[in-house]
């Protein structure tokens, strides 16, 4: 076969298959779009070396910021396939991550876009950064993408060459690793299992914060300033 009859398939190939190029579909966040959080609310408690996590409780006064406490982050999850557009957010505490963000279009079971970190700044960077790669990983610090995993088919797979993705999937985990997340701990999978309501005790889904023990959403404290 000829290069332009391998261009013209190709060509075809991606007309076809269109959608899945094409499978995050959110606004630019700014910090200031993402929730701030008061009140009595619920938080996920992780528990080190496990996917279980706790049911845990707090209390936040109006104009606090939780995320200046030791240990608490602020997951938040998208609703990526331009159906509701829905954007929910949680409280989590255990995670570990210092000085930035990670966000990943690759999260159980619906895989939405989902991210964590200690700053709205760096948690808007990552999730931006999935709808420009159409999904993927990656890690945002000091308000700039540091590394990033492009997932382009269906936010889940890549066209690239394995050893290509070995390479930026290790540099995304060792500056995670640099930033707080223990040795051994890949992020990333971590991150992926708290969309996933089948797992006590508590997940964060599109429709809001699910205590998988008793089959109910509770309230995640979270608000628009």
């Amino acid at each position: 076969m000829s290069s332009s009859e391998n261009a013209k398939t190709e060509a075809e190939r991606r007309k076809r298959f269109a959608p899945l190029y094409h499978s995050v579909h959110l606004p630019t966040f700014q910090a200031d779009d993402l929730p701030v959080f008061s009140g009595d609310l619920h938080r996920i408690e992780l528990i080190p070396g496990e996917l279980l996590t706790r049911d845990g409780t707090m209390y936040v006064e109006d104009g606090e910021d939780p995320l200046a406490m030791l240990g608490i982050s602020q997951l938040v999850l998208c609703e990526r396939y331009g159906k509701t557009g829905a954007v929910q957010s949680c409280l989590v505490k255990g995670f570990g991550l210092k000085g930035g963000a990670i966000a990943s279009s690759f999260a159980h079971d619906a895989h939405n876009v989902i991210a964590i970190g200690d700053n709205r700044e760096d948690l808007a960077c990552a999730i931006n950064a999935l709808t420009e790669m159409n999904g993927g990983y990656a890690l945002a610090s000091h308000g700039r993408v540091q590394a990033a995993l492009p997932l382009e088919v269906g936010g889940l797979m890549s066209e690239a060459a394995p050893e290509e993705i070995v390479e930026k999937q290790n540099r995304l985990i060792a500056l995670a690793q640099s930033m707080g997340i223990e040795k051994g701990v890949d992020p990333f999978t971590s991150l992926a299992f708290l969309a996933l309501p089948v797992i006590p005790e508590l997940r964060l889904t599109d429709k809001g914060l699910f205590d998988t023990v008793k089959q109910t959403f509770v309230s995640s404290g979270a608000t628009y300033e």
